[in-house]
């Protein structure tokens, strides 16, 4: 009785040979022992033992054993697996843990099958208490406290002549380093520093106006106008408060000490403005006939 090879009887396998227990011997190119690829099929097991490779392909349950490795392949969900040379747990690929690394502290329980239902169960050894640090600003409301701003602004029609300031009766913002009383002209800022600043005036006649420190100069870059009537000026720029700009009797200041900011008429074609609002235009609604607003960003 022959193996059913094409040889036949002439097979050096023999009709009933179990090449598992001689399978080193034989040396045919037949169906049941492969030498070009080095491979033995045990017919009795069911499984093909690859000596190139060095592992065993168990058909019956789907897998390869990789006997240099220590991992089996599940063929069926195309999943690889090993074992921790440490604590001995499954390490598999599925969800792309590393089978070369195991911190031994953390026990995985894998289902090697559906990775969506894959679970993790961790255990973390937590030391000691350290020693409690101290305590900084909490949130947003502190945070904010630490900044200086300062927005105002007028619903008022003014006249407004040469060398006058403009009176801001209401504020938004008042913040920091800096302080506004209702209803008057002067600005208040004890802090060294940069401030972003926006200012709006709102014309009947042509104008010009300009804000003006400790009523001795203009500040660079604040002069803004227009050539016509029934305009609306506006100008947002950043500005500069030095150490020697805190020169003013400041009562409410830390040192005592502060820089006045004035926003005043600064023409010299006309000898007065008018500041416009919600009477002239004949709305019920206030309208706003001069706003100013600064913020300090270093």
């Amino acid at each position: 009785m022959s193996c059913g090879c094409s040889r036949g009887a002439k097979c050096g396998c023999g009709c009933m040979k179990d090449i598992s227990c001689n399978s080193k011997d034989i040396i045919t190119d037949c169906c049941c022992c492969n030498m070009s690829h080095k491979d033995i099929h045990d017919m009795c097991h069911n499984y093909v033992h690859d000596m190139c490779h060095n592992y065993v392909h168990d058909m019956c349950h789907n897998y390869v054993h990789d006997i240099s490795c220590n991992w089996n392949k599940d063929i069926s969900y195309n999943v690889t697996s090993s074992y921790c040379k440490n604590c001995n747990k499954i390490l598999t690929n599925s969800i792309k843990l590393n089978n070369e690394v195991c911190d031994c502290s953390y026990n995985y329980l894998i289902y090697t099958g559906d990775i969506s239902n894959a679970e993790i169960e961790l255990e973390i050894s937590i030391g000691p208490t350290g020693p409690t640090g101290p305590t900084g600003p909490s949130g947003l409301n502190s945070y904010m406290r630490s900044k200086t701003y300062l927005s105002i602004y007028s619903t008022k029609e003014q006249y407004i002549v040469v060398d006058e300031a403009i009176q801001f009766e209401e504020n938004t913002a008042l913040n920091g380093h800096c302080m506004h009383v209702p209803g008057t002209t002067e600005i208040y800022l004890w802090k060294p520093g940069y401030y972003v600043v926006n200012l709006s005036v709102y014309t009947l006649e042509p104008c010009q106006f300009s804000i003006i420190k400790n009523m001795l100069y203009i500040v660079k870059g604040s002069t803004i106008g227009s050539i016509s009537g029934s305009s609306q000026n506006t100008h947002t720029y950043i500005m500069c408060i030095t150490e020697d700009d805190i020169i003013n009797e400041y009562s409410k200041s830390p040192t005592n000490k502060a820089c006045v900011l004035c926003i005043v008429n600064s023409s010299s074609i006309s000898r007065g403005v008018n500041l416009y609002g919600s009477n002239t235009t004949g709305t019920p609604i206030p309208q706003i006939t001069a706003s100013f607003t600064l913020m300090c960003i270093e």
